[in-house]
């Protein structure tokens, strides 16, 4: 009969070549590596995904593939990827969505805090309000004015229910007491755009989706979120600079594995991902986005999702907001 101290040391072998195993799929051309992007091409979440896909490409000697998956506010990628094998070839490419989508909707086919587990942070962003030019404000202080002398009568386009954008604009509402009609859209470039056509007077997501138009004339930005200006656009003013003082909300991108992937194959894959954000190509390519590239260890990152997670539950709650 086996000994108690000899079924340990099996255990622990095989335990080891599992990972073993693991790491050698991560680290060998056998299959890609696949980033699941929870939104549609055209704005720095599935920008910076592809930049990301290239270096991790050439540092890993195998195939990345950037898929998106979009809808439902970030959930069908998001689920598709907690039901994926944990064996670090599926990975999830999220946002903001992922701290807010619990609280937005009635259920969930997964659970955010338990079946997705974090491993790197890798982008913050600037997220922009956006007026068509014949709109007759220029700040956010006109924006509130003219929204408290036309209650419900002013519109905003996001990126979608319980987007970085939708939730930008909820937090203005509520610290500015102010309503505003939200129009969601299948992405912030679909929600700048048809401001840009005047089907609503404002958009709101990240500051890269807006630039375009900025730049030929077709919108102007109010301000942008966050605690500082955004190296890409240095003129436009924050939030707080515009008169709301506590005003912090700021986009953010991070990669998330299934639930039971080994804790040393996310180590690895954190490190990698973590080499390719140090870039100088990758910096300069998010940073003309409105974006600032981060290094984070993976507690950090799990101590930010934590807080994120307990601001965007006080928020929707307050904010009333409800999605079937």
């Amino acid at each position: 009969m086996m000994s108690h101290k000899n079924r340990r040391h099996l255990l622990k072998l095989a335990a080891a070549s599992t990972l073993s195993a693991a790491l050698t799929a991560v680290y060998a051309d056998e299959k890609p590596l696949r980033l699941i992007v929870i939104t549609p091409p055209g704005a720095i979440v599935d920008s910076s995904s592809r930049t990301l896909a290239e270096g991790l490409r050439v540092r890993l000697g195998r195939p990345v593939l950037v898929e998106n998956r979009t809808g439902a506010g970030g959930n069908i990628a998001s689920d598709f990827v907690a039901k994926s094998a944990p064996d670090g070839n599926t990975l999830l490419v999220t946002s903001n969505n992922h701290t807010t989508n619990a609280f937005l909707y009635k259920s969930l086919p997964y659970d955010a805090e338990k079946d997705l587990v974090p491993v790197a942070h890798t982008v913050d962003f600037a997220l922009a309000v956006a007026a068509h030019p014949t709109v007759k404000v220029s700040t956010i202080a006109e924006l509130i004015a003219l929204a408290k002398s036309n209650p419900d009568g002013l519109s905003f386009g996001s990126g979608g229910n319980g987007s970085p954008g939708h939730i930008a604009m909820e937090l203005l509402e509520a610290q500015a007491g102010i309503k505003l009609q939200h129009i969601p859209y299948k992405g912030a470039a679909a929600a700048m755009t048809d401001a840009v056509a005047g089907q609503t007077q404002f958009a709101a997501g990240s500051l890269s989706s807006a630039l375009p138009f900025v730049k030929s004339g077709q919108l102007k930005v109010l301000a942008v979120s966050g605690r500082r200006r955004a190296a890409s656009a240095p003129a436009i003013p924050t939030m707080i600079e515009s008169g709301l003082g506590e005003y912090d909300y700021t986009g953010w991108i991070g990669i998330m594995a299934p639930r039971g992937t080994p804790a040393a194959l996310v180590q690895s894959l954190h490190e990698q991902i973590n080499a390719v954000t140090q870039t100088a190509e990758f910096r300069k390519s998010v940073e003309l986005q409105g974006g600032e590239a981060i290094q984070q260890s993976i507690t950090e990152f799990s101590a930010m999702l934590k807080t994120d997670f307990e601001r965007n539950r006080a928020l929707i709650r307050a904010a009333g907001i409800r999605l079937d």
